[in-house]
């Protein structure tokens, strides 16, 4: 919150200091929001780089943070999971996606979901072939995952798991993947996949989209994403935009991301797996993922959201990184007041400057 609050001061001074030619915008300007903050500049030039491509911008905004208030704007949303998308179709704030399909998101991407495991000298694949082996002695503490809040996929991944063993009740706390020591492999809700995989311990398990452990073997191959026998949990993404986009700019839009040149395209740019033949070759993590998706059931795993969240909530949260991110917090908080006391002083200034120089003439 403090650095989004940061950046609207930013650009207010900014635009106080413009001229004041500078603060017409023109042409309506179409927002992209994705919700990785590494997508948002390469999908910026990615776009700006199409054909009659109209005036635009990418940000990120974090798939918790997405409102139905932003689908009120000149926005394109790109990258948003199913369940998020879903809710802002039931407000009725999203267009019709190529006008003649009366679907309101265009569902191009898949993601899928595996245990991650950081290799190490001693890794047998024997350890890890199904999802059920996460329950074995073996694991016990060493799953790392986002703490499961309703609104991030963690607690779908969790609640098709209870689907699949028939899990009900207060043998849902199966699921409960704490190891003790105060939930150290259990991170807080902002973290990102990266960092959960650049803290995992060698010979440990990470619950992230296998994307992120791709991504993340670009660099350096320390990551495996299990061979499960029982396949890899998918959640469909899609692209939308709202009803305040201009009809003359909603066929470029459709084209862009329908084209099966530019689609594949898009699906090397965000690391995601498409839904449908593109053009060029997939690299190979995504031909296996064809091989071993298998979609979520969302109608049986969404109920269970709640649920699992609240068992996880009476373990307690408390791991080591939730600190962190609390006196990251305090120290975003502690220069926003800075800078804004910066601004008030710097205005007070020009505001005794320009009397003084009246008071003289």
């Amino acid at each position: 919150m403090a650095i989004q609050l940061l950046g609207v001061l930013l650009a207010a001074a900014a635009l106080w200091q413009a001229p004041p030619q500078a603060l017409d915008s023109g042409a309506p300007r179409l927002k992209f929001l994705v919700p990785w903050e590494e997508a948002a500049a390469p999908l910026q030039l990615w776009l700006r780089a199409r054909p009659e491509s109209p005036p635009l911008t990418v940000k990120f905004l974090d798939e918790t943070e997405l409102r139905v208030r932003h689908a009120k704007d000149v926005t394109v949303l790109v990258g948003y999971r199913q369940p998020e998308l879903d809710r802002l179709v039931r407000s009725g704030q999203l267009a019709e996606w190529d006008g003649v399909s009366g679907e309101a998101v265009a569902w191009l991407f898949w993601e899928s979901w595996a245990p991650v495991i950081r290799r190490t000298g001693s890794w047998s694949d024997g350890l890890l072939n199904s999802w059920q082996d996460l329950l074995d002695e073996h694991w016990r503490g060493g799953v790392y995952l986002r703490f499961p809040e309703p609104k991030l996929p963690e607690g779908l991944i969790l609640g098709q798991l209870a689907k699949e063993w028939g899990l009900q009740g207060r043998d849902i706390r199966q699921l409960v993947f704490d190891g003790g020591n105060h939930g150290s492999n259990i991170f807080p809700t902002h973290a990102t996949h990266d960092q959960i995989l650049t803290r995992l311990p060698e010979g440990s398990v990470a619950l992230v989209p296998v994307r992120v452990a791709a991504a993340a073997n670009r660099e350096s191959s320390r990551f495996e994403a299990a061979a499960m026998e029982d396949g890899w949990w998918a959640i469909a993404v899609g692209v939308a935009y709202s009803k305040k986009v201009p009809a003359e700019l909603r066929p470029w839009i459709a084209e862009v991301f329908r084209s099966p040149d530019s689609l594949g395209e898009l699906s090397a740019l965000l690391d995601l797996e498409p839904r449908q033949p593109v053009g060029g070759s997939l690299p190979e993590w995504m031909k296996e993922a064809t091989e071993r998706r298998r979609p979520i059931d969302l109608g049986a795993t969404l109920p269970l959201r709640d649920t699992i969240a609240n068992l996880y909530a009476d373990q307690g949260e408390g791991s080591p990184q939730d600190w962190v991110g609390f006196f990251e917090k305090v120290f975003e908080w502690i220069m926003l007041l800075f800078f804004a006391g910066f601004l008030i002083i710097a205005a007070r200034m020009s505001r005794t400057a320009k009397q003084r120089k009246r008071a003289t003439a």
